[in-house]
């Protein structure tokens, strides 16, 4: 019976400890900054503010755990296909590793599909480099590496905490392509842009962890631990008896 409680707290201690090593970490107040700079609210003066709002949905789980890696093209595209709620909610992926992006085979900080609404991001670059995930979302608004410069937050370099800057080429060269100018409410149907000049313009994005098994809630794993002290109590009682 001695046997069967350890098992049992083992089982338990090996269900709460399941191994995870991708984790959620943005900050919405400095993603908020990068978009509702100048270069946002001159670009349709005559209409009104176009700066961006961005907004967090509350962090969900994908149980992939062949998906916890991205090592090639067929991977990244089966990760976007687990894509949750409409096509205006941005999807964004924390994963452990990231070695594939439509290219070359190695390691990159994160990938955005241009014009579309998923992206993914290596949990370590991103905890390291807040400016990732706003770049990655900069792709998703149709924004590419094409014309921007160092500094930018489009290059296609080494970005840090200071490439926090969209140029004027980069906007006007990129989004015009989806929201021509002059435009009453520059809001294109199929893309992830929200809003109206008149109510404000926002992105929704709901950040989605992909984790190797569902995590047991805490509840059990002591329900597990009390069963087996109660088994081994009664069977010391019958003992003595």
């Amino acid at each position: 019976m001695k046997k069967l409680f350890f098992l049992a707290l083992m089982c338990a201690m090996t269900l709460g400890t399941t191994a995870q090593a991708a984790f959620v970490s943005y900050d919405e107040a400095f993603m908020d900054s990068i978009f509702g700079q100048t270069i946002f609210k001159e670009y349709w003066p005559a209409d009104g503010d176009f700066s961006i709002d961005i907004r967090f949905n509350p962090t969900i789980e994908l149980v992939a755990p062949d998906l916890l890696t991205i090592n090639s093209t067929n991977d990244l595209y089966s990760l976007w296909n687990n894509h949750s709620g409409g096509v205006k909610t941005v999807n964004a992926f924390f994963v452990d590793s990231l070695r594939a992006c439509g290219g070359t085979i190695h390691d990159y900080g994160g990938c955005g599909e241009v014009g579309g609404n998923d992206l993914v991001v290596d949990s370590l670059s991103q905890s390291y480099n807040p400016v990732l995930l706003a770049h990655e979302l900069g792709h998703n608004l149709n924004m590419t590496h094409s014309v921007a410069v160092s500094g930018d937050l489009m290059y296609s370099g080494y970005i840090d905490s200071d490439t926090t800057t969209i140029s004027q080429a980069t906007f006007q060269g990129e989004l015009e392509f989806i929201y021509p100018y002059p435009a009453s409410d520059p809001v294109d149907p199929n893309g992830i842009l929200q809003g109206s000049f008149a109510d404000g313009f926002f992105v929704e994005i709901t950040p989605v962890l992909v984790v190797t098994a569902v995590p047991v809630p805490p509840s059990f794993l002591l329900l597990m631990s009390g069963l087996g002290v109660g088994v081994l109590i009664t069977r010391r009682r019958k003992t003595n008896s």
